[in-house]
């Protein structure tokens, strides 16, 4: 009988390669497809769960991109794990941030939104590079991490205008561990925790 993890990984397959069809770029969304059984192995999220992230992020760009004016003039990012929605960017006013995080609740399968905007002009793209030299940065910190169980893969990191945002569902000491880690990064500005706890494997026990 096949798995929930692997039916889970099957559909996240053929919705990529679908969604590559629809778009005229299949051959790259198909080898991307690929890996997600690998990642699922060190998942803390269900399959169905990883999907419905992905899921989520697709609806989101597509409602981004359908936006109808003035709330084009903002520049925004939407993040989702474990079915909670990051969104990042910045926006001419705090009303049309406002007014693009209830969009982005109403969709199905949002459990909450962490609305991140700033007011302020779109960021430039020396900022934009800095904040990817950052992010990768910022993971080789966490590959540092001494702890048992620990693995730096489940740790989400989105960085925006040199903010750090850490998504994952991770212990309390490899929260702690990972924050403490990503604050002596040069050049972060800013650390944000949203992480979702889960009990320690030997308290589980």
């Amino acid at each position: 009988m096949i798995s929930a993890t692997t039916r889970a990984s099957l559909a996240i397959a053929a919705l990529l390669a679908l969604a590559g069809l629809q778009m005229g770029c299949a051959p790259v969304l198909v080898v991307g497809a690929a890996t997600y059984g690998g990642t699922l192995l060190h998942e803390r999220r269900t399959g169905e769960t990883v999907l419905a992230d992905e899921t989520i992020e697709w609806r989101a760009q597509a409602l981004l991109w359908q936006l109808p004016e003035p709330l084009r003039q903002a520049r925004a990012r939407v993040i989702s794990y474990n079915q909670v929605a990051l969104l990042v960017g910045q926006a001419p006013n705090p009303a049309i941030a406002q007014a693009l995080a209830a969009r982005i609740a109403a969709l199905p399968q949002v459990r909450r939104v962490y609305n991140e905007m700033t007011v302020g002009p779109p960021l430039g793209v020396a900022q934009i590079s800095t904040d990817t030299y950052l992010g990768t940065r910022a993971k080789l910190a966490l590959a540092a991490i001494q702890l048992p169980d620990f693995d730096p893969l489940r740790v989400k990191i989105v960085v925006e205008a040199g903010t750090v945002y850490l998504l994952g569902l991770v212990t309390p000491a490899e929260a702690e561990a990972s924050i403490a880690k990503i604050r002596h990064v040069p050049e972060v500005q800013r650390v944000v925790s949203l992480f979702e706890y889960v009990v320690p494997p030997a308290a589980a026990s």
